[in-house]
This record gives structure tokens, C-alpha cells and sequence, in this order.
């Protein structure tokens, strides 16, 4: 039961790498890119 509920906070916390790194992607450029990278390993 711990399992799953730890999956989904860090599934939850890579979506939030994923959603800052595509605003920052809008704004910066690169810099989003790396934050999406770490949000996509995270998951």
C-alpha cells in the first residue's frame, strides 16, 4: 500500500518537473528542457 502511494507522489512530483520545465520552456528556452528531462526520469 506504501508502494503505490509513494509511486504517485513521485509520479505527481514529476509531472510537477514536467509542468515548471514547460513554462520555463515558454520563457527561458533550453532551461526548460533539462527540467522536463528530470521530470520524465522521476516517472
Amino acid at each position: 500500500m506504501s508502494k503505490s502511494t509513494n509511486y504517485k507522489a513521485i509520479f505527481f512530483s514529476g509531472l510537477t518537473f514536467v509542468g515548471a520545465g514547460v513554462a520555463l520552456w515558454i520563457t527561458l528556452g533550453p532551461v526548460g528542457f533539462a527540467l522536463i528531462g528530470v521530470g520524465i526520469a522521476m516517472m
